[in-house]
């Protein structure tokens, strides 16, 4: 069975830890997902808890106890800040943590960790990409993947930020079945022609910053053209 029609699916035993949805949420929407297909009850695992502390040995105990029970290959945080207690923006609190998850989780029970991390706010000088990864470098350096998505629910972009082991994949594009709470594939991510185009029109200015009012001005400008003022600006 392919996700997507693009990777490969293998059995596991999976455990879903959601720290931040509820259980009433969390029901509602495994249910509009098991009525479009059927999830294997004997290899899912949900537990929705408040927040916890990977930090403290008795949630760290708890937490093992239920991947030997129940012989579990792969466990989902989400999100990874409800996981811990720390600054994510300090690597010294950021490093031991992750050290941690290395020998506690992935060495010692041999289970691959899968989360969900949020983006940091935007800036006008960086708004989208793998270095949005909310915190400390640490998190994404510590990583062996990394896939962002980005854009609506009915339009998604799903690209590869990092890939330590294997080619990454070229980005594409989803949308989330409001219906069905199943991501559909919709194609392969094509730049287009005004993307392009606006890419060009910044690096003719030649220097790191260009204000608006200029890109509008050269992009309007009527020996050459490029675009009005109304579409450079949805671009930007």
């Amino acid at each position: 069975t392919d996700f997507l029609g693009k990777f490969k699916i293998l059995s596991a035993n999976v455990l879903y830890l959601d720290l931040e949805m509820g259980e009433s949420a969390l029901k509602e929407r495994f249910a509009k997902m098991c009525a479009k297909e059927s999830l294997a009850a004997e290899n899912l695992f949900v537990k929705s808890l408040p927040g916890i502390d990977l930090m403290n040995p008795s949630d760290m105990q708890m937490i093992q106890g239920w991947i030997k029970n129940l012989k579990i290959d792969v466990l989902i945080i989400d999100p990874l800040g409800s996981a811990w207690r720390g600054n994510e923006n300090a690597q010294v609190e950021v490093q031991p943590f992750t050290i941690l998850l290395n020998q506690e989780l992935i060495a010692k029970y041999g289970v691959a960790l899968l989360f969900s991390h949020h983006w940091r706010k935007p800036t006008k000088d960086s708004t989208t990409g793998g270095h949005m990864a909310a915190g400390s470098y640490r998190w994404e350096a510590w990583l062996d993947n990394h896939i962002t998505l980005e854009g609506s629910s009915a339009n998604i972009k799903i690209s590869s930020a990092k890939s330590r082991n294997t080619p990454p994949f070229k980005p594409f594009m989803a949308k989330l079945n409001p219906d069905s709470l199943w991501l559909e594939f919709t194609g392969d991510f094509v730049q287009t022609v005004f993307d392009s185009a606006l890419v060009k029109l910044f690096e003719s200015f030649g220097c790191d910053k260009v204000s608006v009012p200029d890109l509008i001005k050269q992009a309007e400008d009527k020996s050459k053209p490029i675009c009005s003022e109304t579409t450079l600006r949805k671009l930007i």
